[in-house]
């Protein structure tokens, strides 16, 4: 009887190295390396069912290897990343360490974060659930690159953690959010045990608020509360970045 051969592997290939062009040394900007241009080429690889896309290295680059491999490793799900690493331009164990599962999930959020913001929020979200709590405190400090409703999202998620650092990350966040909504959370925020996450709540309550409110972090519980109350009455009054 013969043996079942093994599957046959089909794979692709992104233009981190700039793309073929229709005439030989006539470069055309669409097919420009970029990060665009190449998360769309995995993509399509991988909705059109290839097993693998290659990630090629050259000495002209248009994209590190490991940079894109990171930022892409939130977008796709199924299809395997090749990276190609020349010899002598990676150190083995430094290499190792970055591709190693945790710290790829990191790198691939911050990478993303860099290279696409808006595509990186969900992939954040996610992340501070993760049951690893070093990684939701790396995930709420990436949050603190985003803006908006994306910052107010993130921080609302990550305010309720049982990890403190993970709660006044997310407490600076916030203040990025601004909003009645953010206000709210940090107006709790300031009764929480921990004096760092109250510290980080008034600091984005002062952003929020356009005043300074740090006094109200070590006041003792009654007068504390008292100042909750007369906060939640002033108005929004953001202070804009110059």
């Amino acid at each position: 009887m013969t043996a079942a051969l093994p599957p046959c592997e089909v794979s692709w290939f992104s233009a981190l190295c700039d793309d073929d062009y229709e005439f030989l040394g006539v470069p055309d900007a669409r097919l420009a390396s970029s990060f665009e241009h190449c998360r769309d080429i995995v993509l399509q690889a991988e909705s059109g069912g290839f097993d693998n896309v290659l990630l090629p290295s050259g000495y002209a680059l248009g994209i590190d290897t490991t940079a894109f491999a990171a930022g892409m490793a939130a977008l796709v799900t199924r299809i395997r990343l090749l990276m190609a690493v020349r010899i002598g331009e990676s150190w083995p164990p430094q290499l190792a360490r970055q591709i190693a599962t945790q710290r790829a999930q990191i790198a691939s959020l911050k990478a993303l974060l860099a290279l696409a913001p808006q595509e990186a929020a969900p992939h954040l979200a996610q992340a501070v659930k993760d049951p690893d709590r070093s990684v939701r405190r790396r995930a709420s400090l990436l949050a603190l690159g985003l803006e908006g409703e994306n910052a107010r999202r993130l921080g609302e998620e990550a305010i309720h953690d049982p990890d403190p650092e993970v709660r006044s990350l997310a407490a600076l966040a916030l203040g990025a959010g601004s909003g009645e909504h953010a206000r709210t959370l940090l107006l709790e925020a300031l009764k929480d045990p921990e004096v760092r996450v109250r510290r980080s709540a008034a600091q984005s309550l002062s952003r929020i608020l356009g005043q300074d409110v740090s006094a109200v972090v070590d006041m003792d519980e009654g007068r504390r509360r008292r100042e909750i109350r007369r906060l939640a009455a002033l108005p929004v009054q953001p202070v804009r970045a110059s």
